[in-house]
């Protein structure tokens, strides 16, 4: 038992230095330290660490075989959009959107109040006849 509690602790350890290496990516990443690959690969071995420690904490045997399968699925993860980047660009596109409706506005007289009122007009019968 001692000596099992043992690895867990030097695994546990191991991880948390591992964690600590990693910085403040995300700042890192704004201020242009490190590029976009980087920043996902640190943001999956944050991930797959603390999950890790996690399971640790728990009482269960965490293997180097178990951290590359966590660190796997958490590359499949972090390759994806942070709730934050997706709202970006939402807004983003919603600008455009608008910037397009307005040059659509000027070139045919009308306002862009014009348009977005048949816009939501569109909105509404699109929605009455589901």
């Amino acid at each position: 038992m001692d000596e099992t509690y043992d690895e867990a602790g030097a695994k546990r350890r191991e991880l948390e230095n591992l964690l600590g290496q990693l910085g403040d990516f995300e700042t890192l990443r704004e201020v242009g330290v490190i590029g976009e690959g980087e920043l996902v690969e640190r943001r999956a071995r944050s991930r797959a660490f603390s999950r890790a420690i996690a399971f640790i904490d728990a009482g269960e045997n965490v293997t180097d075989e178990r951290v590359a399968s966590l660190l796997a699925e958490a590359r499949e993860v972090a390759a994806l959009p942070t709730e934050v980047e997706a709202l970006r660009a939402d807004v983003s596109d919603s600008q455009d959107a608008l910037a397009e409706l307005g040059v659509l506005a000027d070139e045919n007289d009308v306002t862009l109040g014009d348009v977005l009122d048949a816009v939501a007009e569109l909105g509404a019968i699109v929605e009455a006849k589901q």
